[in-house]
């Protein structure tokens, strides 16, 4: 995918809500000033429109605080390519202001996605890993919570599939089975991680690989998924 960069007059047109305040407010301001709306939903699936997928990220976070839904808009204007530079030094800076809350109150779900965009972003080696390594082991739980919710008393008999909104544990959601990206976008963070050939990660790759070929909850997904797009090969 082309990498895009606007100008943040062109973005600031673009999108709803305020937005460029997310980069001029102080962030210790933005920690005391409460996102308000009507019941919070989280939100589920990616909407084309940018300006409606902020929208409904931002009702996930009523009745928190405007730093949190700050953090959360940057990743999503991140994981689209969008401004990249200038959305790279927030994050950054607001991790540095504001780490303690942002630790303290952001679900799981959120300080995942914050992983994988120092994975994507960072030109720091180790904290790619570091964050790569926080990302595998809640994705690798998270694929089995899904398995595990959709059976029913039956082991191997799956009952139900994801949809929507519904949660496994502190905002996760499930791995929507059949179509979801999160483990074509984890295989591929991994192997950029490992373009460059080391003890470490020739062993990674192996054990990727591996979970695979054995009968893992990666193998058992991998075959039931049926949307070419957003398949793995190991």
């Amino acid at each position: 995918m082309a990498r895009v960069r606007l100008p943040f007059r062109r973005l600031d047109q673009r999108l709803t809500g305020g937005l460029e305040s997310l980069f001029t407010l102080d962030i210790a301001e933005l920690a005391t000033i409460t996102v308000v709306g009507a019941t919070p939903v989280v939100a589920a699936g990616r909407k084309e429109d940018l300006a409606e997928h902020l929208k409904m990220v931002r009702q996930e976070f009523v009745g928190k605080t405007e730093v949190e839904y700050a953090l959360a808009a940057i990743i999503v204007l991140l994981r689209r390519r969008v401004a990249e530079e200038r959305c790279w030094s927030r994050f950054q800076k607001i991790w540095k202001e504001a780490g303690p809350l942002l630790l303290e109150r952001l679900n799981t779900r959120w300080l995942v996605s914050a992983c994988d965009t120092i994975a994507d972003h960072s030109s720091d080696r180790t904290e790619r890993a570091l964050g790569l390594a926080g990302s595998l082991l809640v994705n690798t739980v998270k694929l089995y919570e899904t398995e595990n919710w959709m059976k029913d008393n039956e082991p191997g008999e799956y009952e139900r599939l994801p949809e929507g909104s519904t949660t496994l544990f502190d905002g996760v959601t499930p791995f929507i089975v059949g179509g979801g990206d999160m483990v074509a976008n984890l295989n591929a963070r991994l192997k950029s991680l490992c373009e460059k050939p080391t003890i470490a990660s020739t062993i990674l790759l192996e054990l990727f690989r591996r979970l695979h070929q054995s009968n893992t909850v990666f193998r058992r997904f991998h075959l039931l998924h049926s949307i070419e797009s957003t398949k793995w090969t190991t």
